[in-house]
């Protein structure tokens, strides 16, 4: 009777001690999704910036922000020129543009003008907020914050290089793919795209990028890589 009752003590003791440690499911998930809040909100600043090309042609850049505005830029596809007016005395700046073709004017008051073609052409878009609810989402259900910084194929030379930037608070992260594109870098430019298109995108009108600033449109980008990469690309062609 002794060791009867002795036995039924232990098997009580056992089972308190598995129901103790037992984890309630539903706190387990609350603390789960706790310890992983969203990287991105849509109701306070941010800037979502992904350049897409390469170091050497340049990148097409969309950048988004908070107020749903998105600044585009892209190479043209269609030629464009403009006259720039130069300084006559700037021998190795003229040198430069007649080695790559570039045509020579001189007007009534002997000022020097070179005729230039423009690259690259910026637009303006306006997203509606739920698309911006959207790509918010999408940056959090893929977790682009917690990419590695760099990505790259040492095995392929020259190729595509990719640029994200995303920014909000203190929050500042650039990841930089260089011939390597994990599939939620991918997934995320694919829907982005599709996203845009779905606001007016293919509808845009396109203006040209005066001259003084044609390349320098993602300068921001690559200096925010700069660390890993010592210096911009070159060349980046941007004249004739």
């Amino acid at each position: 009777m002794t060791a009867l009752k002795l036995f039924i003590i232990i098997c009580i003791l056992v089972s308190c001690n598995d129901n103790s440690q037992q984890k309630n499911p539903g706190e387990s998930a609350t603390k789960s999704q706790a310890s992983k809040p969203d990287t991105f909100k849509v109701n306070e600043t941010f800037k979502i910036s992904l350049g897409r090309g390469s170091g050497f042609r340049g990148l097409n850049v969309v950048e988004i922000n908070d107020k749903a505005n998105v600044m585009l830029y892209r190479r043209s596809s269609v030629r464009k020129t403009a006259q720039v007016k130069f300084d006559k005395n700037n021998i190795k700046q003229i040198s430069r543009f007649l080695s790559k073709g570039g045509k020579i004017q001189v007007d009534d008051k002997k000022n020097l003008h070179v005729t230039v073609n423009l690259f690259w052409e910026e637009s303006t878009l306006k997203i509606t907020k739920e698309s911006l609810r959207e790509i918010i989402h999408l940056l959090n259900q893929l977790d682009l914050i917690n990419l590695k910084e760099t990505y790259s194929n040492p095995k392929v030379m020259d190729g595509s290089q990719w640029i994200l930037r995303l920014t909000q608070g203190e929050k500042d992260k650039a990841i930089y793919f260089n011939n390597n594109f994990p599939v939620q870098i991918k997934t995320f430019a694919e829907k982005l795209d599709k996203i845009l298109n779905n606001n007016g995108l293919k509808t845009l009108k396109w203006t040209a990028v005066p001259y003084e600033n044609s390349g320098k449109h993602d300068d921001a980008l690559w200096m925010s890589i700069s660390p890993r990469k010592n210096q911009k690309p070159k060349p980046k062609i941007s004249s004739p």
